[in-house]
């Protein structure tokens, strides 16, 4: 994930209140960029 154009500053460690709060803001990173990508394929699906 890190080094992508979506990487988001906030997903680096930087002391996060524990491991769960850390897990929670990736699992819904993850989630946001599924979403995005289903998005982009549906439209490029759309205009072929």
């Amino acid at each position: 994930m890190r080094g992508t154009r979506y990487w988001c500053s906030e997903m680096e460690d930087k002391g996060f209140y524990s491991e769960t709060h850390n897990l929670e803001k990736i699992y819904v990173f993850t989630l946001g960029q599924t979403m995005l990508y289903a998005a982009y394929y549906k439209v490029q699906d759309n205009c072929q």
